[in-house]
């Protein structure tokens, strides 16, 4: 184990350098104390064999991710199902948090990015799927050492409930519409919209009454 002090254009710093299972190991501290504790550090728990978690944590979302996908998703998920986690990961995940240690993403973090979700215009159920990709994928960081607890757990997810009521068109509305498709001689699509448009109407209408009469 070594203490060293390492001149850079912003001034001095310090480098404290360890080795673990043969492997060199080194970590940059701004001041001579912080680097004389971080070394104590070390060797308290080199004793008690703790020295890897000294590390644990260090990889980015970014780079668990990959190796999440690689060992856990490939394996176990459907092709379906990677498909839309990947999606969900690259455009809601990756921008936002994916730079960030794994060891950094707390629940203060989490909550923020469902904010920023939110406030970007992503609806519920996709900000609620990406917080449950990301869910999972702390789930297995856990599982393998890299961090003590999931951050996302106990984090409020958005409501998967639909938003508005379902409000289907009058029978006016819809014979109007088929009036204009017959005008356009577009006969297969009038016959698709009636078919669909009753259909509808009706299993909307007796399940509303249903409800008023529970």
């Amino acid at each position: 184990m070594s203490v060293e002090r390492v001149h850079r254009k912003g001034g001095a710093v310090w480098r404290v350098r360890w080795r673990e299972n043969g492997e060199p190991h080194s970590r940059v501290m701004g001041s001579r104390r912080d680097a004389e504790l971080f070394e104590a550090e070390i060797k308290r728990r080199k004793r008690l064999g703790q020295l890897a978690q000294v590390d644990a944590g260090r990889q980015t979302v970014a780079e668990f991710a990959r190796e999440w996908w690689r060992i856990h998703a490939e394996p176990n998920l459907a092709a379906r199902t990677r498909e839309s986690y990947a999606i969900v990961f690259d455009k809601h995940i990756l921008p936002r948090i994916g730079a960030l240690a794994l060891r950094d993403v707390t629940p203060a973090v989490v909550a923020q990015l469902s904010a920023d979700l939110k406030a970007a215009g992503v609806g519920p159920a996709a900000a609620r799927r990406a917080l449950t990709v990301l869910q999972g994928i702390f789930s297995c960081a856990v599982t393998w050492g890299h961090v003590q607890s999931n951050p996302v757990v106990g984090v409020r997810k958005p409501s998967a409930k639909r938003q508005r009521a379902v409000a289907p068109p009058s029978l006016a509305v819809v014979e109007r519409m088929r009036a204009q498709l017959l005008a356009e001689r577009r006969q297969r699509d009038a016959t698709l919209l009636v078919v669909l448009a009753y259909a509808g109407l009706h299993v909307w209408r007796r399940r509303r009454l249903e409800s008023r009469q529970s």
